[in-house]
């Protein structure tokens, strides 16, 4: 059973399922959060990730006690052989204490980040999903030595790649034929694609109209396309900050599926972000990615990736120096394109359960 809690999650796990799939074992995807639009992944295995967010906010202890009761419910029903966990969302945890109280193995994709921040959910999240798992895929030899750090046991632990890039490598010729960014009259490469929705970001009205001021003045010197989700598009109404970015010329738009998203990464000059799989896809295209964060636990972007962390002050997002270029870089170890095929390959080794068909 794959439990997706998030856009990045499903995005994480699509190339594992696939391989799985060839492989011939069956499957279930567990999806707690938001409506029924059909499934999370349509018929290509692209993640149908535009609505994979709660319409409504709760606190964090809310939303893991309710992710926590649905998820035994969910794991008594299907009784899975094994669970694989992506990511760092509520629903991941609860995942991870559900099936830990059953007795049902557990495997771990993306093992290892590390911020060091543990004033942030998701960083206790990762801590507490990589201590439960059974087993444990890391994106980086990084990773795992952080893991190795932590006392988890080495024969836990493989390094695979990232499973992310597998999907961005499957769909980039895809999503350059798309030229989404032609839709909202942009020229490929003169634009920065900018995405905020960590909380700390988008959660305090002070700190939207900073960040909405400083995107005003970025916006002066260079396009800006900025893909909002519905929560925070409330929130900058409220402020009236919607209506200075539209002034300005910030192209304020609605959450894209995946290809149209990856699409316009893919033509852009240059990223602004606070999400770590933007962060991920960005130096594995060779984008320079600018970091709304103090910290990241995507490490490797940082050393040999496009990732420059600019610190939480938004007035940062005003002086960033735009390049449109793309950078030239090395390839990071493992980022391939095959990471969900060796997943799966340790995964078919590990569970006794008859192949299909």
């Amino acid at each position: 059973m794959h439990p997706v809690g998030s856009r990045a999650e499903a995005v994480r796990l699509a190339s594992v399922i696939a391989a799985l799939r060839a492989a011939g074992i069956p499957q279930a995807v567990s999806r707690l959060a938001g409506p029924d639009d059909g499934g999370v992944f349509d018929d290509e295995g692209v993640p149908r990730t535009e609505r994979l967010v709660d319409d409504e906010p709760s606190s964090r202890a809310q939303r893991t006690a309710l992710a926590l009761t649905e998820a035994e419910r969910a794991l008594v029903a299907h009784a899975p052989s094994m669970v694989m966990l992506a990511g760092d969302s509520d629903v991941t945890l609860a995942f991870a204490l559900a099936a830990s109280k059953l007795g049902i193995p557990l495997a771990r994709v993306g093992g290892g980040l590390r911020c060091g921040d543990f004033s942030l959910a998701g960083e206790i999240n990762r801590v507490m999903t990589d201590r439960l798992a059974d087993v444990i895929f890391t994106d980086s030899r990084d990773a795992a030595d952080a893991l190795e750090v932590e006392g988890i046991a080495g024969d836990r632990v493989h390094t695979v790649g990232n499973t992310s890039v597998d999907l961005l490598f499957r769909h980039e010729e895809r999503a350059r034929r798309a030229a989404t960014f032609r839709t909202y009259g942009l020229e490929a490469g003169q634009y920065v694609l900018a995405t905020l929705h960590r909380e700390r970001n988008v959660c305090d009205h002070d700190r939207i109209v900073r960040i909405a001021d400083a995107l005003v003045k970025l916006a002066h010197r260079t396009p800006v396309v900025l893909p909002l989700h519905p929560l925070t598009r409330r929130l900058m109404e409220e402020t009236e900050s919607l209506a200075r970015l539209d002034a300005a010329g910030v192209v304020a738009i609605a959450p894209l599926p995946y290809i149209e998203f990856l699409s316009l990464l893919h033509s852009s000059g240059a990223i602004l972000t606070d999400a770590g799989g933007v962060q991920d896809e960005a130096s594995a295209l060779g984008i320079t990615c600018y970091t709304l964060r103090r910290d990241t636990e995507r490490s490797v972007t940082l050393t040999h990736g496009t990732n420059v962390l600019l610190g939480e002050d938004p007035e940062e997002i005003a002086d960033l120096h735009v390049e449109f270029r793309r950078h030239s870089v090395g390839a990071i170890p493992f980022w391939d394109g095959r990471a969900g095929e060796r997943v799966a390959a340790e995964i078919t080794q590990r569970l006794a359960i008859p192949l299909a068909g």
